[in-house]
């Protein structure tokens, strides 16, 4: 079967006579059994010819069998545009032949002349475009940008020593370990967002008291039954060592990156182009898919999210100064104290409205965005720089013009080996041009290496830069309406803040009464009110027990499990269990040897906890008062008996023993 567009070939003439330029491609019919397959794979690929006349012998079986193994062939062509006239009929040649061509000098196939002279296809099909004769392949852009997920890289800062904001809650562990949300640590914030945003590799940098830390990112996002991860992802833990290349500590948390920038330099991750640097003490939701992309497509050297600030944070903040129309850094101070370095960054009324919502000043979120050469030659070349916010931001914009000048010194010198070549100048020129545009590289009018600014839009909050931040955050953001943008929002179901799988019964609920609260699971409360209040899990709550504002971050096990550990052991503690040698308490039916048996874990009956922040494992007892009611500020003196008061807020530490009728 032939299907001809364009002239038709005479019957009794060959078409690749007729059709000297052309192309083809088969349709072979599906083979529906061994004969068939071995039909086709004998038949030659070839314009079948006119079937022979059969005689009476042969019969229908063998007819079929040789129909079904002849594949079909649509053969088109375009015609030489050289060969046609300007009025479109052909152009006779020398030596030519008449058979393809009607009487009437115009061309046959799919054309036909009408009464009035007009040309008309004719048949349905449309004509093919006149144009060359080979034809037009898609071809695949030669430089693609690289996709988020392959091309960035996720660096976690876990925090250092001196980051003791959140004290007594990182005594015994790492700031992004800290409990939050319920069922949720501080890490969990930044490993959700880059999960859901296919940023599958990360790096987590602790620096202080990280065994609580490592521990949790092992068992949540380890292999095996943790979060999946997909693909090449990982999510690794880069302690703090000493090494003959760095016998020091980090003293802060660009020093860690810097420290550490030979992970950075391993050549598993040669195809890594970006470096997203995250904190670990941050409430927030975003996409860093659309950060890199953005990244990518301006062609910046750092991208900065801000988001809006009121007066009161930014001593705690950086507020920067804006280009309102490319977005693009102008300048940066890092916690400005006095008045008129304040209104340097203040914003008018416009541009409030416009860049930051109505809030006075635009605020960075410590969340960056690198080119991962641009960082390390900037960690390399500034070994005084510790910190991003304080050291590093303040000297990228002068880095990002030396990197300007650079670029352009090297355009220059390519066109000029251009010329030197022969090549003409205008000719030498669009060559380097559409080289440099095919590899992402900025050509004359467009202005890379830039430092630029990307909004986060949203609920955001430092709860790492005081206690009371965080204890508001804990509590805004549990217990905000439906439809709010809190990052523990139970409505986004497509964007849920991932965490370890926590194989506990529902909460345990007898004669309660509790309005505008959030409660774990594994717990057991009977006959208590609780307020506007966050239980974690395994929490145990009393009966008559009044619970008001307050934060219970639960335990890390249950009492009853501890029970065995104390068995056959004498009062010297020789033949102990490993848990009671380490420290743990015993449970409350195991009277002391000296003083009143421990209290229960948990809050025990009757007792009042208003405005607190009760600390995992804790154990207090009946008719206790924990509340602030003289108002006061900041109170010390007792926190080695695990009570301490922190800009306000009582605070109950972490395995901490209340007796019986203790008063806060």
């Amino acid at each position: 079967m032939i299907i001809t567009f364009g002239r038709r070939p005479h019957m009794h003439a060959s078409p690749s006579h007729h059709l000297p330029k052309h192309y083809s491609f088969d349709i072979h019919r599906y083979p529906n059994n061994r004969r068939q397959r071995d039909l086709q794979q004998q038949a030659p690929f070839s314009p079948p010819r006119r079937p022979e006349r059969h005689t009476s012998s042969t019969t229908s079986s063998s007819r079929t069998a040789a129909v079904a193994a002849t594949p079909f062939r649509v053969v088109a062509f375009r015609e030489d545009p050289d060969k046609l006239k300007s009025d479109g009929t052909a152009a006779p040649s020398a030596g030519s032949s008449s058979k393809g061509s009607h009487k009437d000098g115009s061309l046959g196939g799919c054309f036909a002349s009408s009464d009035d002279g007009s040309r008309r296809p004719r048949s349905h099909v449309p004509p093919i475009r006149r144009g060359g004769t080979e034809p037009q392949l898609y071809k695949e852009p030669a430089h693609l940008p690289p996709s988020p997920r392959t091309s960035t890289v996720a660096m976690v800062l876990g925090g250092g020593e001196s980051d003791r904001r959140l004290f007594p809650l990182t005594e015994k562990r790492a700031l992004p370990a800290v409990p939050v949300g319920g069922s949720y640590r501080l890490i969990d914030i930044p490993l959700s967002n880059c999960l859901h945003s296919t940023i599958n590799k990360i790096y987590v940098l602790t620096q202080y008291n990280s065994q609580s830390l490592n521990r949790y990112i092992t068992r949540t996002y380890g292999f095996g039954d943790g979060v999946p991860l997909g693909g090449d992802g990982f999510v690794e833990v880069l302690a703090t060592t000493q090494y003959p290349g760095a016998s020091r500590w980090p003293e802060g948390n660009a020093d860690a990156v810097r420290l550490m920038s030979w992970v950075l330099e391993n050549p598993k991750l040669r195809r890594i182009k970006h470096v997203l640097i995250l904190p670990a003490d941050q409430l927030y939701r975003a996409n860093f898919e659309d950060l890199v992309t953005y990244h990518q497509e301006q062609r910046a050297l750092v991208t900065v999210v801000t988001h809006p600030a009121k007066e009161n944070q930014v001593a705690d903040l950086g507020v920067l100064r804006v280009d309102p129309d490319t977005m693009e850094m102008v300048d940066y101070m890092e916690k400005p104290r006095g008045h008129r370095e304040r209104e340097a960054f203040r914003l008018n009324g416009e541009l409030s409205h416009r860049l930051a919502d109505g809030a006075p000043f635009l605020a960075s979120c410590g969340i960056y965005v690198f080119d991962k050469q641009f960082l390390l030659r900037l960690l390399r070349e500034n070994p005084r720089a510790h910190n991003f916010g304080a050291d590093v931001l303040p000297l990228v914009s002068e880095g990002a013009k030396v990197e300007r000048r650079q670029q352009q010194q090297r355009q220059k010198e390519g066109r000029a080996e251009g010329w030197r070549r022969g090549g003409a100048k205008e000719d030498a020129d669009n060559t380097l041009r559409g080289a440099e545009a095919a590899a992402g590289i900025a050509v004359d009018g467009d202005v890379p290496y830039r430092v630029l600014t990307w909004r986060l839009h949203g609920y955001w909050a430092d709860v790492g830069s005081s206690l009371r931040t965080f204890m508001d955050s804990n509590l805004d953001c549990c217990l905000r309406s439906p439809g709010s943008d809190s990052p523990f929002d139970q409505f986004a179901y497509h964007d849920l803040v991932l965490t370890g799988a926590l194989a506990l019964p529902p909460t345990d609920m007898l004669g309660c009464h509790i309005t505008r609260s959030a409660i774990s699971p594994g717990g057991r409360i009977s006959g208590a009110t609780i307020s506007g209040s966050l239980v974690g899990p395994r929490a145990v709550i009393g009966p008559g027990a009044l619970i008001r504002d307050s934060v219970l971050m639960g335990a890390d096990y249950y009492e009853e499990d501890m029970e065995s550990t104390y068995e056959n052991t004498d009062e010297s503690g020789l033949n102990a269990t490993p848990s009671l040698r380490r420290g743990l308490p015993p449970p409350a039916c195991t009277a002391a040897a000296s003083g009143p048996p421990l209290p229960a874990m948990g809050i025990g009956a009757g007792s009042i906890v208003e405005g607190a922040l009760i600390d995992k494992n804790a154990r207090i007892g009946k008719n206790c008062t924990i509340t602030n009611r003289a108002g006061i500020w900041e109170a010390m003196d007792r926190v080695g008996m695990g009570l301490c008061i922190r800009e306000g807020v009582p605070i109950v530490t972490k395995s901490a023993v209340l007796y019986d009728g203790t008063e806060l």
